[in-house]
């Protein structure tokens, strides 16, 4: 079963391509010659992102952070978006290699550069 117009969209996304303009002719080759195996391999990975995606919403509008020390403020173990940016690129590198084309942009970049990333907190 060939992957939805939604999974070939999101892939592109993920992987910094457009269909139109920006379009690279290996990954729509790719795309719509994958082997069933790896159509379930792209599709859970796919799955994890949008997943890692929702969650970086829900933490960028809540209000509750976990504070570890009273006196300076600490986020216990790190950012928590800066955590899951970075499990996003991990799978947007593995994105990367199922599909054999290079990301042409960083989905889970900085506020402020070409891909609109993710506003970090404080």
């Amino acid at each position: 079963m060939a992957l939805t117009e939604t999974q070939l969209t999101r892939a592109r996304m993920y992987l910094g391509y457009e269909r139109g303009f920006d379009m690279n002719a290996r990954l729509e080759s790719k795309l719509i010659t994958l082997s069933a195996t790896e159509e379930t391999e792209v599709g859970g990975v796919l799955t994890a992102l949008t997943a890692i995606d929702t969650k970086m919403a829900s933490l960028a509008t809540s209000s509750t952070m976990q504070v570890k020390r009273v006196d300076e403020i600490e986020f216990r173990d790190g950012d928590p978006l800066a955590t899951l940016a970075e499990q996003g690129r991990r799978l947007v590198r593995r994105l990367e290699l199922l599909l054999g084309t290079p990301a042409n942009a960083d989905y889970y970049g900085t506020a402020g550069d070409r891909t609109g990333g993710v506003i970090p907190l404080g």
